[in-house]
């Protein structure tokens, strides 16, 4: 599952050091040079880029491991085949004692 973390007109940065929307590092978004089993992962990188109409930015923010929009780049909205929306959810980072 992928969140939409970038929109038309925010402003995009990937580098090596994380993803930027709007100037603000989003957590889990520093690149992977390879994935968990040692395989070369793409690198895809802009600077300042302002979102074009229809282009969306997708991410997890569940796991530094995710294979999104920091290898692959931009997605046209019209590739979106559906949207969930979460009935209950769990923050495993929160404590519950």
């Amino acid at each position: 599952m992928k969140k939409v973390v970038a929109v038309s007109g925010d402003i995009l940065s990937v580098t090596p050091e994380g993803v930027l929307v709007n100037q603000t590092l989003l957590p889990f978004s520093k690149p992977k040079l390879k994935d968990g089993i040692n395989r070369t992962l793409p690198q895809w990188r802009t600077l300042d880029y302002s979102l074009k109409e229809n282009e969306v930015m997708t991410m997890t923010s569940q796991s530094e491991w995710s294979f999104d929009g920091r290898y692959y780049g931009l997605v046209h909205t019209r590739q979106i085949k559906g949207m969930i929306t979460p009935i209950w959810v769990i923050n495993k980072r929160e404590k519950t004692t």
